[in-house]
């Protein structure tokens, strides 16, 4: 299983990093994970031609063949074991790649949203944007070992 994250990002703080090449380095043995990191409009503010700009440079690094996830406060959200069995059965349907997207703090264009296979809201709640990958890392992670029968979710 391939697992691509695509995330807008502003900077990077190094704890954040640390952390996610932490679980990064645990995930080799169940899947290969590429992060890419797209840089934010330089439009000002919140504008709609902002997210559409954002929006335009993430769709770029998309392809058909692949599962696209996008990342969304109005996502389904999942229990560890539920989003275990979420990614299983994308694995039992043949799909080799996974495509995450998170978008930045306003969101994405409307055509991005449609295009995207499946919404996945992390909580419920409302978390810094910086952290969002590291936490869709960690989840995906606890993923992988429930259905290898590791210890990590005990």
């Amino acid at each position: 299983m391939n697992i691509k994250i695509l995330s807008l990002r502003k900077t990077s703080d190094a704890t954040v990093g640390l952390l996610e090449q932490e679980y990064l380095k645990r995930f080799r043995k169940y899947a290969t994970v590429t992060l890419i990191d797209i840089k934010r409009s330089k439009m000002k503010g919140t504008s709609k031609r902002a997210v559409q700009d954002e929006s335009k440079k993430i769709s770029s690094h998309l392809s058909t063949e692949v599962y696209t996830v996008l990342l969304s406060e109005k996502g389904k959200t999942f229990t560890s074991g539920a989003f275990a069995q979420f990614i299983k059965s994308k694995i039992h349907s043949g799909t080799r790649t996974i495509t995450f997207i998170i978008g930045g703090p306003t969101g994405v264009g409307e055509e991005l949203a449609q295009r995207a296979d499946f919404k996945l809201s992390l909580s419920p709640m409302t978390f810094p944007h910086k952290l969002t990958r590291l936490l869709l890392i960690e989840a995906l992670y606890r993923s992988f070992d429930i259905l290898n029968g590791g210890p990590y979710h005990k």
